[in-house]
Protein backbone atom coordinates (compact mmCIF):
# COMPACT_ATOMS: atom_id res chain seq x y z
CA UNK A 1 0.00 0.00 0.00
CA UNK A 2 1.28 3.31 -1.00
CA UNK A 3 1.11 6.53 1.39
CA UNK A 4 2.30 9.69 1.64
CA UNK A 5 3.83 11.17 4.65
CA UNK A 6 4.44 14.86 5.72
CA UNK A 7 5.78 13.91 9.37
CA UNK A 8 8.81 12.75 11.05
CA UNK A 9 9.46 9.03 11.66
CA UNK A 10 9.65 9.69 15.78
CA UNK A 11 6.23 12.25 15.24
CA UNK A 12 4.64 9.93 17.93
CA UNK A 13 7.66 10.42 20.18
CA UNK A 14 7.07 14.13 19.87
CA UNK A 15 3.84 14.21 20.56
CA UNK A 16 3.98 13.25 23.98
CA UNK A 17 5.91 16.40 24.65
CA UNK A 18 3.29 18.78 22.59
CA UNK A 19 0.55 17.16 24.64
CA UNK A 20 0.48 20.01 27.03
CA UNK A 21 0.04 22.76 23.97
CA UNK A 22 -3.21 19.91 22.84
CA UNK A 23 -6.15 22.38 22.33
CA UNK A 24 -8.42 18.90 22.45
CA UNK A 25 -7.98 18.86 26.43
CA UNK A 26 -9.89 15.41 26.57
CA UNK A 27 -6.66 13.85 25.37
CA UNK A 28 -8.48 11.34 22.99
CA UNK A 29 -7.61 13.63 19.69
CA UNK A 30 -4.29 15.63 19.02
CA UNK A 31 -4.50 18.92 17.86
CA UNK A 32 -1.91 22.23 17.43
CA UNK A 33 -2.43 25.17 15.25
CA UNK A 34 1.40 24.44 14.62
CA UNK A 35 2.28 21.22 14.29
CA UNK A 36 6.46 20.77 14.55
CA UNK A 37 6.63 17.46 13.66
CA UNK A 38 5.34 18.27 10.51
CA UNK A 39 8.40 18.06 7.69
CA UNK A 40 9.21 21.63 7.32
CA UNK A 41 7.67 23.32 9.96
CA UNK A 42 9.85 25.37 11.65
CA UNK A 43 9.51 28.47 13.93
CA UNK A 44 12.02 30.95 13.04
CA UNK A 45 14.30 33.22 15.14
CA UNK A 46 11.34 36.29 14.91
CA UNK A 47 9.08 33.82 16.23
CA UNK A 48 6.78 33.20 13.09
CA UNK A 49 5.96 30.01 11.94
CA UNK A 50 7.57 28.66 8.49
CA UNK A 51 4.86 25.60 6.92
CA UNK A 52 6.09 25.53 3.22
CA UNK A 53 5.82 21.61 2.97
CA UNK A 54 2.54 21.47 4.97
CA UNK A 55 0.98 24.51 2.90
CA UNK A 56 1.55 22.69 -0.15
CA UNK A 57 0.49 19.48 0.42
CA UNK A 58 -2.43 20.31 2.31
CA UNK A 59 -3.54 23.08 -0.92
CA UNK A 60 -3.08 20.41 -3.47
CA UNK A 61 -4.43 17.84 -1.77
CA UNK A 62 -1.37 15.98 -2.71
CA UNK A 63 -1.73 13.65 0.24
CA UNK A 64 -4.93 11.70 -1.06
CA UNK A 65 -3.15 11.02 -4.41
CA UNK A 66 -1.24 7.73 -3.21
CA UNK A 67 -4.95 6.00 -2.22
CA UNK A 68 -5.90 6.77 -5.98
CA UNK A 69 -3.44 4.21 -6.81
CA UNK A 70 -4.52 1.66 -3.87
CA UNK A 71 -7.98 2.19 -4.81
CA UNK A 72 -6.63 1.16 -8.56
CA UNK A 73 -4.34 -1.42 -7.10
CA UNK A 74 -7.24 -3.14 -5.21
CA UNK A 75 -5.96 -2.69 -1.90
CA UNK A 76 -8.44 -0.23 -0.67
CA UNK A 77 -11.86 0.44 -1.43
CA UNK A 78 -13.93 3.57 -1.62
CA UNK A 79 -16.29 3.05 1.14
CA UNK A 80 -16.13 7.41 2.49
CA UNK A 81 -15.03 8.61 5.73
CA UNK A 82 -14.97 6.75 9.16
CA UNK A 83 -16.94 7.65 11.37
CA UNK A 84 -15.23 8.99 14.76
CA UNK A 85 -17.26 9.12 18.16
CA UNK A 86 -15.93 11.74 20.82
CA UNK A 87 -18.37 10.84 23.19
CA UNK A 88 -19.73 7.34 24.87
CA UNK A 89 -22.56 5.81 21.94
CA UNK A 90 -25.38 3.98 23.03
CA UNK A 91 -23.62 1.41 20.49
CA UNK A 92 -20.10 1.42 22.08
CA UNK A 93 -19.73 -2.32 22.55
CA UNK A 94 -22.01 -3.64 19.70
CA UNK A 95 -19.90 -1.97 16.71
CA UNK A 96 -16.20 -1.85 16.51
CA UNK A 97 -13.57 -0.42 13.39
CA UNK A 98 -13.17 -3.18 10.76
CA UNK A 99 -9.75 -4.16 10.56
CA UNK A 100 -8.22 -2.10 7.46
CA UNK A 101 -7.04 -5.76 6.11
CA UNK A 102 -9.74 -8.13 5.57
Amino acid sequence: MYKFRSMYMDAEERKAKLMKDNKLGDGKMFKLDFDPRVIGNKILPDGTHKTEIDDFIRRTSLDEFPQFFNVLRGDMSIIGTCLLYTSPSPRDGLLSRMPSSA
